[in-house]
């Protein structure tokens, strides 16, 4: 969890968050996700009670939140800010009511990116990758079944590797062992057949999204995008270990935006991951002493997300 001098601002924002999804489930009007099933039911379609369904989604956006801490802390991603990014990507969530009004496949993207990360942090500079590599294939391979959105993750987490120089001839055969892994069993337990194999063309919904959610992506890209040029552009002041590891979060966030601009009819899927790769950026330039208007900024961004979700309902 995060250090006690965190646990304040973490406390309070996932009690922020707690507040929008209990409004949204109350007073918002539900919009359907889409369903990109592949050969299992999507989340948001599981036979659940709808205030189970809410109530688990939420439970799983702490988990997220709670994991999120837990890896900035234990790999020194960024100093003194271990649960800032937590914070924003609770609020940053919460503020997109389609996401927590029912169980949302998508927060089940941003658990398996986040215990990908963990791996391969963990594995860093290690000499055999092959078993973290099996286990972050395995765990993108479980979501596909139910989420063809997971093909996004699943490249952007081999870029990650790559970038972290855990990616072989080895590491990399065992990693798509990982992804076949679930698919074989489904298959060879009988819990899904070959004809039940469905897939829908992603255009085909068309872009019809209310015009708050595609506020809070682009608000959430273009941030992203100005922080990730700055990096860029003026020198940090973090280890090399430390930085090699933030290069890992920028690559697959930089996959994740790019899905959403292919994948622009769907975009709710990948808003949870986007928003959570984004927290650990903003937690770094909160970190940046020499970057003065971090304050303002992360004041800023939170008074946007609420706004917008309150024409959102």
């Amino acid at each position: 969890m995060a250090r006690v001098d965190d646990l304040p601002g973490f406390i309070l924002a996932a009690a922020g968050a707690a507040v929008l999804a209990g409004v949204a489930y109350l007073f918002g009007s539900a919009t359907p996700l889409p369903d990109p099933a592949v050969c299992l039911p999507a989340p948001h379609a599981w036979p659940l009670y709808p205030p189970v369904a809410c109530i688990l989604n939420f439970a799983l956006l702490l988990v997220i939140g709670s994991a999120m801490t837990i890896v900035n802390r234990q790999f020194n991603l960024e100093q003194g800010t271990s649960a800032l990014g937590a914070s924003f990507f609770l609020v940053a969530t919460a503020a997109i009511p389609a996401l927590t009004q029912g169980l949302s496949g998508s927060m089940f993207m941003a658990f398996a990116i986040i215990a990908g990360l963990f791996y391969l942090f963990r594995n860093y500079e290690r000499t055999d990758t092959a078993r973290p590599l099996f286990i972050t294939g395995t765990l993108m391979g479980w979501g596909f079944p139910f989420d063809y959105a997971f093909i996004f993750p699943a490249v952007g987490m081999a870029l990650a590797a790559a970038t972290l120089r855990e990616l072989n001839v080895k590491s990399a055969c065992a990693y798509i062992f990982g992804l076949l892994t679930p698919l074989v069993i489904l298959l060879g337990f009988g819990a899904a057949d070959f004809s039940d194999f469905t897939f829908t063309n992603p255009y085909a919904r068309g872009f019809d999204y209310p015009w708050p959610t595609v506020a809070c992506a682009a608000v959430t890209t273009l941030t992203s995008l100005m922080l990730l040029m700055r990096q860029a552009v003026v020198p940090n002041n973090q280890s090399s270990h430390s930085a090699a590891l933030n290069r890992g979060v920028n690559v697959l966030l930089l996959v994740m935006m790019a899905s959403m601009a292919v994948d622009c009819c769907n975009i709710q899927l990948y808003l949870p991951a986007v928003n959570m790769l984004a927290g650990f950026v903003i937690s770094g330039i909160a970190g940046d002493r020499r970057f003065s208007s971090s304050g303002l900024l992360i004041f800023v961004l939170i008074t946007l997300y609420i706004i917008l979700f309150c024409f959102a309902l």
